[in-house]
């Protein structure tokens, strides 16, 4: 864990206000037990306008050098500053803010572990750290759902009014589950109320700590015991005014019916949590609020619901009554049109990858900004590719086909637009076939062969078919099919790298194994062992097996795009098939 500056100093408490008993030492309304004497409030304040060195001098000619009563004392600002303190709800616990364990005494709401767990609640830690909360002995609810986290931020334990709870707070590695012992930290419990009549009223029991402070003017009962623990207890009725929002913002009113605790470097410690009886004749329950550092201790702060994120980020979700006022307290990216959905009958827009939903993640109301009617490309007779002729087949001039034209073109691909157009494939670079005899075309695919432990650099073209000159063809769909690998061990793998394209997708459960390079390139990896029933046949009536193999791109307005093809090792040769739309964008 990341660890805070510790001072060792000599402190000699001649002339504090006694207020509890003979083994308490009380300035003002901050309190510490002389006999663990761990941390000192006198010098938390000085500490402020004072060095360290200053203070230590200041001690020792206080009390003469007597080194009797050494103080472990822990800087404020440290114990208070973001990076060392607990944060019940953060978002690197993994669970969204949420306990990963919600079974307080096996009495639900979830099921297994039995305790409150938060994870991950000193996020600078070196290794992540939890906080376990479980019930030593019986335990009593009264509404087990109200457990958890209120607000998304504070801690909860709720209690069946007239019953207490024995709870123990245990910090683990999160990987491994053993005890660690932490640095010394602060925490603040909330809301100590009762109802109108006076009953019901809350109280708890700590013990273990070194240090705690209320407000001025607090409407909370303390009674210090013998053996050093503290009893809080409520005075008063309260209701929702009261109850925490923003724990560095709290209002007098709250920090009335609050007590900051601080707790020296430990691996675990207890509680009582109680309520007196009701005299209602439904009688309810209690909740416990708990949490890190606040504003009854440490300096206010402004609250991301005052903040407003830059136009592609959101506010993180429960963050509105995070304390801070910039992007890494308050905001987070929206995810793209990439990652969203679209409803039946539509097809992701040509700029999804640049365009934002509305949060963190895309909902069904994203069809506005992320998607379009599919009939903007299926239905548009004009704008499919087909590949029914071939004029030429003699790619990088290795047949099967001889001549001087070294291509595979395919005649009239747009047969319904108003200008017959051809696409030519050629070669950019080399290009090394095991078998020429397939290319061309396997039903109503165009196929490539090449042999395995090669690449076959591709330029696809869109030529006039009356001129021989490059035409501008306007956004079409374009799939490659049957993606796959060979080889027993399957190290055979096929992949085809592609750009110029707006968007490309696949099947929800593919195979294939897309890394983009950017917003309109990238590469895509055959995964999955091909057994000949992967190959596709039919476009139209296609299995589930088949689906996973391919991958669907649109592109936009354009005259060329690229494409290599190929496989790293191997004595075979692979076959790339292809062809335009397919079941991803057209019904």
């Amino acid at each position: 864990m990341k660890l805070s500056f510790i001072f060792f100093v000599n402190v000699n408490f001649v002339g504090a206000n006694a207020v509890a008993d003979a083994n308490e030492v009380c300035i003002g309304n901050r309190c510490e037990d002389a006999h663990r004497a761990q941390v000192s409030f006198f010098q938390r304040q000085v500490l402020s306008t004072k060095s360290a060195m200053d203070i230590g001098q200041e001690s020792d000619d206080a009390d003469g050098g007597n080194d009797n009563h050494t103080l472990r004392v822990q800087d404020l600002a440290d114990l208070c500053d973001a990076g060392n303190a607990m944060n019940l709800a953060n978002r690197y616990n993994a669970y969204f803010g949420q306990p990963s364990a919600n079974n307080l005494g096996n009495k639900g709401p979830e099921e297994g572990e039995e305790s409150l767990r938060f994870t991950n609640i000193f996020p600078s830690a070196e290794e992540p750290v939890d906080l376990i909360v479980v019930a030593d002995g019986e335990y009593t609810p009264k509404n087990s759902a109200r457990n958890g986290l209120d607000n998304g931020l504070y801690g909860t334990v709720n209690v069946q009014t007239g019953t207490s709870v024995n709870l123990r707070y245990k910090f683990v590695y999160s990987g491994t589950g053993n005890p660690i012992t932490t640095t010394a930290f602060m925490m603040t419990f909330y809301d100590f109320d009762a109802d109108k009549l006076g009953f019901a009223s809350e109280s708890v029991t700590f013990s273990g700590f070194s240090s705690y402070k209320t407000a001025d003017d607090s409407e909370l009962s303390l009674l210090q015991h013998d053996d050093g623990s503290l009893t809080v207890t409520a005075t008063q009725y309260g209701n929702r005014s009261d109850n925490p929002i923003s724990p560095l913002s709290l209002t007098d009113l709250m920090k009335k019916k609050a007590i900051s605790i601080t707790f020296p470097a430990l691996s675990e410690f207890e509680i009582v949590f109680s309520s007196t009886a009701s005299r209602k004749l439904r009688p309810g329950g209690r909740n416990l609020l708990f949490g890190g550092p606040s504003s009854l201790e440490c300096p206010v702060q402004p609250t991301c619901d005052s903040f407003d994120c830059p136009s592609d980020m959101v506010q993180i979700p429960f963050a509105e009554f995070n304390n801070g006022a910039d992007n890494v307290a308050c905001c987070t990216y929206k995810a793209t049109c990439a990652t969203h959905t679209c409803s039946q009958d539509k097809i992701l827009i040509v700029k999804a990858l640049e365009t934002d939903c509305a949060g963190i993640e895309c909902a069904s109301t994203d069809d506005d900004q992320c998607c379009e009617e599919e009939n903007v490309l299926c239905e548009n007779k004009a704008q499919q590719l087909k590949l029914k002729s071939i004029l030429v087949n003699n790619l990088g001039g290795e047949g099967p086909d001889t001549g001087l034209d070294k291509t595979i073109t395919y005649g009239n691909v747009f047969p319904k637009a108003d200008v017959a157009v051809n696409l030519v494939i050629s070669v950019v670079g080399n290009y090394t076939p095991k078998d020429s005899a397939r290319n061309g075309k396997k039903g109503k695919f165009g196929a490539i062969n090449v042999k395995a432990g090669n690449e076959a650099g591709l330029k696809f073209s869109f030529v006039n078919a009356a001129t021989g000159i490059t035409q501008t063809v306007p956004g079409f769909l374009f799939t490659i099919y049957d993606l796959d690998c060979g080889g027993s061990d399957g190290t055979v793998y096929e992949y085809a790298t592609v750009s110029g394209y707006s968007s490309y997708k696949t099947f929800e459960t593919t195979d294939v194994l897309a890394e983009p390079t950017d917003a309109s390139s990238g590469t895509f990896f055959g995964t999955v062992i091909g057994y000949g029933l992967d190959n596709a046949n039919n476009p139209s009536e296609l299995t589930d097996l088949q689906k996973k193999g391919l991958v669907s791109f649109e592109f936009p307005e354009t005259k060329e795009f690229y494409l290599s093809f190929g496989a790293p090792e191997g004595q075979g040769g692979r076959n790339m098939f292809f062809r335009g739309a397919s079941f991803l964008q057209c019904s």
